[in-house]
């Protein structure tokens, strides 16, 4: 959680322990004092950040405003979206996914990330 993302003691743990493994950290970065991707960094873990929630506000008007907002955040650059698996989230992406601009999370990892795919194939 938030909380432990705060903490460099416990980040460089996890980070240590999935170092090597194939595997890569997501920082839904729910904290500004998040020391996740440092840690990730420090220990050569792939890792990626959210740009944006899209459904802080579950309501489908406030989902589709965001993505709204994700579309215009990836015409600039690669944005990673986040969401929850409310009802009303999954509604809105088994409706909107299909036209969807998306790339593989390995596209928007930090170092390590064209490691992981080479080995990934």
């Amino acid at each position: 959680g938030s909380a432990l993302t705060e903490r460099w003691a416990p980040m460089r743990a996890l980070m240590r322990g999935i170092a090597g493994r194939r595997l890569f950290f997501v920082d839904s970065l729910t904290s500004p004092r998040s020391v996740a991707a440092d840690a990730a960094a420090e220990a050569g873990v792939p890792w990626a950040q959210r740009t944006l929630f899209l459904d802080h506000d579950p309501r489908p008007a406030a989902i589709k405003r965001q993505w709204a907002e994700a579309l215009r955040c990836a015409e600039k650059a690669l944005c990673v979206v986040i969401a929850h698996p409310h009802p009303e989230t999954l509604a809105f992406l088994r409706r909107t996914l299909a036209e969807a601009p998306l790339v593989a999370i390995t596209e928007a990892l930090h170092p390590g990330a064209y490691a992981l795919a080479s080995h990934a194939r």
